[in-house]
C-alpha cells in the first residue's frame, strides 16, 4: 500500500512514502485535496493526475503531485512570459512567476516520445516550466478515491 506522511514546514511539504500500492493523501495546491490511489487503466493523456519524484530542489527531494499539461507532439513555444503549449489547433498559456532563485529549465520544440509536460493551476507551482519535461516511465497516474460529497 501506498500511504504518504505529510507534513507541512512553511511553503514546503514533505512527503515520504511508506509503500508503494494504497492510498495517497494530497495535501498541496498542485490538485485538488484529497485521497488518491495508483489508477492502472488507460495511458497518461493531457489532464491526467500524476505522482512522481521531482526533480531536487534546494538539496530537498520530494513526491510532487500535478496534471499533465503536454504530451508527446505538443509544441511548446517560450517567450519572456511563461510557456504556451500549442496542440493541434488550440493554445494554451501558463505564465511565469517569481519563485525567487529557481532556474527555468523547459525545453522549446515539440515534445518528443516518452516525455511529458507537467503543471497545475496553482500560481506558485514549481512544475515543467522551471525544471523541465518529465520521463514518461518515472511518472504513475492517480485518481481520487474519495469526492467531496454535495449537499442536495
Amino acid at each position: 500500500m501506498i500511504l504518504f506522511i505529510l507534513l507541512a514546514i512553511s511553503p514546503i511539504l514533505i512527503c515520504y512514502s511508506i509503500n508503494t500500492l494504497g492510498p495517497i493523501i494530497n495535501t498541496t495546491k498542485s490538485i485538488p485535496l484529497g485521497i488518491y490511489r495508483i489508477d492502472r487503466q488507460g495511458e497518461i493523456v493531457t489532464h491526467s493526475l500524476i505522482i512522481f519524484d521531482a526533480p531536487i530542489y534546494n538539496n530537498f527531494k520530494q513526491k510532487a503531485f500535478k496534471e499533465v499539461l503536454g504530451v508527446p507532439g505538443d509544441l511548446i513555444i517560450l517567450d519572456k512570459e511563461g510557456v504556451t503549449i500549442e496542440r493541434e489547433s488550440t493554445k494554451i498559456k501558463y505564465p511565469y512567476y517569481e519563485l525567487g532563485p529557481v532556474e527555468r529549465n523547459c525545453p522549446a520544440g515539440t515534445i518528443p516520445p516518452g516525455y511529458i509536460f507537467v503543471g497545475s493551476s496553482h500560481p506558485r507551482s514549481l512544475d515543467s516550466r522551471y525544471y523541465g519535461l518529465i520521463p514518461l516511465d518515472a511518472v504513475k497516474k492517480i485518481k481520487k478515491v474519495m469526492k467531496k460529497h454535495e449537499a442536495s
